[in-house]
C-alpha cells in the first residue's frame, strides 16, 4: 500500500513539474515572437550608406535592377499592385536579372542574393494571393523583401570594393 502511494505521488509531482515546465517554455516563446516582430517592425528603417560610386555606376548601368528599384520603391510607397496575381511574370523578371547581370558581379554570392529576393517577392505575391488580411504579417513580409533588397545591394557593394583593393606585395 505505502509502495503504490509513493508512485501515485510521484507520477503527481512529475505531472505537476512537467505542467509548470510547458508553462514556462510557452511564455517564452511568446517573447521570442514580440522580439521577432519588434525587429521585423524597424527592419525597413535600415539604409546602406556609403554605397561606393563604382557600385552605383554599375546598378545605374543596369537596366533590369532599375525595373527592380522601381519595384522596390512602389513597395515603399505602399503600391502592390506588382505582387497582385503575378507569380509567372516575378520569375521571369527574376530569370531576366539573373542573367542580364553585369559580369563584373556575376558571382554565385550575388545569383544567391538574387535567389533569395525572388523568393521573397513570390512569398509576399503569395500572401497577397491568398487575401490574408493580417496587417502585421503583411507589414513583415514587406520588411523582409525590403531588408533581402538592402543585403543584395550590400553584397554587391562588398563585391566591387574587394574587387577594387590593391594589395602590395
Amino acid at each position: 500500500m505505502i509502495l503504490k502511494f509513493r508512485l501515485l505521488s510521484l507520477v503527481i509531482i512529475y505531472t505537476i513539474l512537467l505542467g509548470c515546465n510547458e508553462q514556462q517554455n510557452k511564455s517564452s516563446s511568446e517573447e521570442n515572437y514580440e522580439k521577432i516582430a519588434y525587429y521585423s517592425d524597424s527592419i525597413n528603417t535600415v539604409r546602406i550608406d556609403n554605397i561606393s560610386l563604382t557600385t552605383i555606376n554599375v546598378l545605374n548601368n543596369w537596366i533590369e535592377y532599375q525595373e527592380l528599384k522601381e519595384v522596390i520603391s512602389s513597395l515603399e510607397k505602399n503600391e502592390f499592385s506588382f505582387f497582385k496575381d503575378n507569380k509567372e511574370y516575378i520569375s521571369r523578371f527574376f530569370d531576366s536579372l539573373k542573367k542580364s547581370t553585369p559580369k563584373s558581379i556575376n558571382k554565385p554570392g550575388i545569383i544567391a542574393r538574387i535567389s533569395v529576393l525572388e523568393t521573397k517577392f513570390l512569398i509576399l505575391e503569395s500572401h497577397f494571393a491568398s487575401n490574408i488580411i493580417d496587417e502585421k504579417l503583411k507589414k513583415n513580409r514587406i520588411n523582409d523583401v525590403l531588408s533581402a533588397n538592402l543585403n543584395f545591394i550590400y553584397q554587391i557593394n562588398k563585391l566591387i570594393e574587394r574587387s577594387n583593393q590593391k594589395i602590395e606585395d
